[in-house]
């Protein structure tokens, strides 16, 4: 067995008489504050992009859901016969998810020129879907008058 001597010995040997190691046993309070202040710093960036990820991932579920509101909107539009006054009926409330509105716009376009009070038989639709009062997506269509 070898002596404590003769370890301390043999590990500066081995660190090369560092001024670090020196045969000191344990940690200094710098080292440790050290230690602490860069585990710190690694766990508020991690924390701080799990926060990001956390809200990018709300973000994202709240312009697919919206995405898919407008689209939904607009067939359910396309659905409905053609109406001269512009009013079309909204989703059902229930087909809606809590938190989300739907603000339906259209305009009657002029293909022909003559003036947009004429209803020549084709409209735009716009479709805004709002969060809680903050627009989310905006989605634009088009109905035409169909003669059968």
């Amino acid at each position: 067995m070898w002596s404590r001597g003769e370890m301390v010995k043999s590990i500066n040997k081995i660190a090369g008489d560092s001024k670090w190691w020196n045969g000191q046993h344990g940690m200094t309070l710098i080292e440790t504050l050290i230690a602490m202040s860069i585990l710190s710093i690694i766990a508020s960036a991690f924390l701080t992009s799990m926060t990001t990820a956390a809200q990018t991932s709300f973000i994202n579920h709240k312009r697919a859901t919206a995405e898919s509101l407008a689209r939904s909107q607009i067939e359910y539009i396309k659905r409905q016969d053609y109406r001269v006054d512009l009013l079309y009926e909204k989703l059902p409330p229930e087909s809606i998810p809590s938190g989300y509105d739907i603000e339906i716009t259209v305009q009657r376009l002029n293909p022909r020129g003559d003036s947009t009070s004429n209803d020549d038989g084709l409209q735009k639709i716009i479709v805004t879907v709002t969060y809680h009062e903050d627009p989310v997506l905006t989605a634009e269509g088009y109905k035409c008058f169909q003669r059968y």
